[in-house]
């Protein structure tokens, strides 16, 4: 067991806020101890304090590094490709592939947990609302002003391909019937053609949209 004088980037403190985490969700934050935490994650209880006195700020430091690591992610996609076509592409792969790969930490995110005071409030807007926002509403201003989105509609364009992109999170299975490259296909598709996009869609998209999949019986 690891004791006192951990690094914050110690692979037993970042375990144990990948596992309080996973505990938080399954048993709700009231209903969780901190000795639980530093057990599963094989550190001292002693050695968790240090770095959070209490589970407050365990759980502000997991939602903080969730919404960095998300925006990280995001820009250097977008600034690693050119032009609103490319960078769209890159905002809606990033997110996709971010919220399946990282899904409990994005569903904490989400939930509205009591007790944890204003900085709870202002990180999970943050990656909802505000910053994330901001990346969609600019690669898509670029976009309209260059002539290439030709909707009249932008912002209502923009809040729709940020809500399907973020409903991934809730319903997607890596074990259901379609993988994360087609999904990110599917979902470029639809949003270039909810852009106006119709002459820049790509090769796939001269032979028109994929045939969507018969439904699956309830």
């Amino acid at each position: 067991m690891e004791g006192i004088g951990l690094d914050p980037r110690s692979p037993g403190l970042r375990l144990a806020r990948d596992l309080g985490c996973a505990m938080f969700l399954r048993k709700g934050f009231a209903n969780i101890h901190m000795s639980e935490i530093a057990a599963a994650a094989g550190i001292s209880e002693g050695s968790l304090r240090e770095h959070y006195p209490d589970m407050s700020g365990l759980l502000n430091d997991i939602l903080g590094e969730t919404t960095e690591w998300y925006f990280a992610v995001c820009e250097d996609a977008v600034a690693r490709s050119r032009g609103p076509e490319a960078q769209l592409a890159a905002l809606i792969r990033s997110t996709i592939e971010f919220h399946i790969s990282h899904r409990d930490r994005v569903l904490l995110l989400r939930q509205q947990i009591p007790l944890v005071g204003e900085d709870f409030l202002t990180i999970g807007r943050r990656l909802t609302v505000k910053r994330a926002s901001s990346m969609f509403a600019e690669v898509v201003r670029r976009g309209v002003a260059s002539g290439i989105f030709t909707t009249p509609y932008p912002d209502d364009a923009r809040r729709v391909i940020e809500a399907a992109c973020g409903s991934v999170v809730e319903w997607y299975r890596e074990d259901g019937e379609i993988a994360v490259d087609d999904l990110v296909e599917r979902y470029s598709y639809l949003s270039r053609r909810l852009l106006g996009d119709a002459d820049h869609l790509g090769p796939r998209d001269a032979a028109g949209p994929c045939t969507p999949a018969e439904p699956s019986a309830p």
